[in-house]
């Protein structure tokens, strides 16, 4: 069992270790890029140029790990062969039928030939060495070690962000503080068709908050302050509404939920917090780059 959970513990290893410092590398690299190009770029490229960041802790760290299909066809080093001829190496196949051992257990002279006495030491030093290795696999490794942190500070993780969200939930979206404006409902279904949303979010107005925002993956909800709706004009409450409607036509939520997945799983990367920052700030300014174009094809109309 001990063997088995070591074992599991070195594929871990070989995956996240490679992983570390690849992404740590392409963050960097495309940390520097932004800085330096950050005026003359728009910020939807930005933000996509960000996104490579996730697509980057979905694709494996090498294609040729040690615990791959390919490795395995590979011949072990101190493994050895049968000889032809030429002296090139070769397989029992290879071998000439009076070359091999009476009984079939392979060629005269090869360890595990039983007329070869000293291929029987061979093999009671190699059951000896099984024994030892055996006894050593008794312990867990580092490796072992290293991952069951790992998977107690995710499973922490988790708990924390399902407790804050089921907490934001209860107090964002069970509750209806208010009535929606008539003349506000007519403006949000005449902004989600010009922005060819198939679905309207549910509107919910809060006393807890002080600013619009949506919440939700499934069931987005489009959270607004209980206090001054009735103050808003129609032009601003036109471009909270395009803002905040914005978001759930480019499906930021649900890339932000994938992006905190992710960030559990690889949460010993303190750079993927840097990460989940910088791609929520580019969300706000691709949000209000849509809000100014659709304000401007309106105004050239």
């Amino acid at each position: 069992m001990i063997g088995q959970i070591n074992r599991i513990a070195e594929f871990w290893a070989d995956w996240m270790w490679p992983m570390f410092w690849q992404v740590s590398l392409l963050i960097a690299l495309i940390g520097a890029v932004d800085y330096l190009l950050r005026r003359h770029l728009w910020p939807q490229i930005r933000y996509a140029m960000w996104l490579l960041v996730l697509v980057k802790l979905l694709l494996p760290p090498t294609f040729a790990l040690p615990t791959g299909i390919v490795s395995r066809l590979h011949l072990s080093p101190d493994r050895p062969l049968a000889k032809q001829h030429d002296g090139s190496p070769a397989s029992f196949a290879s071998v000439p039928g009076d070359e091999l051992d009476r009984r079939g257990h392979g060629p005269k002279g090869y360890a595990g030939s039983t007329e070869d006495p000293e291929s029987m030491g061979a093999t009671a030093d190699t059951s000896a060495g099984m024994a030892m290795t055996s006894e050593v696999s008794a312990h867990l490794s580092w490796e072992a070690m290293a991952m069951a942190a790992w998977f107690i500070g995710g499973l922490i993780l988790t708990i924390w962000l399902a407790a804050g969200y089921a907490r934001l939930s209860r107090i964002h979206c069970k509750e209806d503080n208010g009535h929606v404006p008539e003349s506000f409902a007519r403006l949000l279904a005449d902004t989600a068709h010009r922005l060819r949303l198939r679905h309207l979010p549910r509107v919910v107005l809060s006393q807890n908050i002080e600013s619009p925002a949506v919440f939700g993956v499934l069931r987005p909800a489009l959270l607004l302050p209980a206090r001054g709706m009735e103050d808003l004009s129609p032009r601003e409450a036109e471009h909270i509404l395009l803002h905040e409607l914005a978001h759930l036509k480019r499906r930021d939520l649900q890339v932000h939920a994938f992006c905190i997945a992710l960030q559990v799983v690889y949460w010993f990367n303190p750079l993927l917090y840097l990460v989940r920052r910088q791609l929520q700030h580019l969300r706000e300014l691709c949000c209000d780059a849509t809000v100014a174009g659709i304000l401007m094809e309106r105004s050239e109309d």
